[in-house]
């Protein structure tokens, strides 16, 4: 499992080894030396990139996020994630900053029936899961499999059974829309999900008990960032074969939901 972003909690995470560095480096500096043909000054810059791409392999491993580009060094993360804490918290007390912003996270409802174009959300939330899986924003199980479930994944977090997308997020493409017009509920929200794509689809309602704050949040703030989890669809239970006397993975499909946390500017 790839280590989580310390500043913005994604999982798109990337190693960027010594090698990686040098071949930045390098390559930085060659492309330099053809632009350095229109403009003479960048040879002196690519020049010094060539000449410290050696010392590539004296950088510690790194990760970084492909969501915020943040970098960390590998397998520090929680101690990363513990300082950016420890300055939010000391910034705040200090009064140097203020909370400004106002989170909400619920989940769709509707996701069983027909969105506005008559179509079963379920086979649209399958399409657009298919598109972000083509993409690898997600991947079956973490890319677990059934004996790393049994053993790895069940010693380290606990539980004896996980969701096919359980701790994968999909960042900012979603879209809400009020809809006033609605027959059963004048503070209606309708929700919107982008696949991979950029392609638009309806996938359901936020939830009658939030629909009216949501409503009031996209017509007074600014939608800063959000993400969505897929909870449901496919789970892989751990259970027991006594005549065999041993653990043995059984999977289960349930229906697909969507989890939603959106962050609002409170200015």
């Amino acid at each position: 499992m790839n280590e989580r972003c310390p500043k913005c909690k994604s999982y798109r995470t990337q190693e960027l080894g010594k090698w990686s560095v040098f071949f930045v480096l390098i390559g930085t500096g060659s492309c330099l030396i053809w632009i350095g043909i229109i403009f003479w000054p960048l040879w002196i810059f690519a020049g010094l990139l060539i000449l410290a791409s050696p010392l590539g392999f004296l950088v510690p491993k790194m990760t970084i996020c492909r969501e915020c580009n943040y970098s960390w060094r590998k397998g520090e993360a929680h101690k990363y994630e513990k300082a950016l804490d420890d300055f939010e918290r000391a910034t705040k007390k200090s009064g140097q900053i203020e909370n400004s912003e106002e989170t909400i996270t619920f989940r769709i409802v509707g996701v069983t029936k027909e969105n506005e174009n008559n179509i079963n959300i379920q086979s649209v939330l399958k399409k657009i899961i298919k598109s972000y899986k083509q993409t690898g924003d997600l991947t079956s199980f973490d890319g677990l499999t059934n004996s790393q479930i049994l053993k790895d994944y069940k010693e380290e977090f606990g539980p004896d059974n996980i969701s096919e997308f359980e701790s994968q997020y999909i960042y900012n493409n979603l879209e809400l829309v009020p809809e006033p017009e609605n027959p059963y509920d004048e503070n209606a929200v309708k929700v919107y999900l982008y696949d991979a794509n950029g392609e638009k689809h309806h996938i359901g309602y936020v939830g009658g008990n939030d629909n009216l704050k949501v409503k009031n949040l996209i017509k007074n703030k600014t939608m800063k960032r959000n993400h969505i989890e897929f909870i449901g669809g496919k789970h892989k239970f751990v259970d027991y074969d006594e005549s065999e006397d041993k653990e043995f993975i059984k999977t289960k499909d349930l229906n697909i939901g969507v989890s939603v946390n959106i962050t609002f500017d409170k200015e």
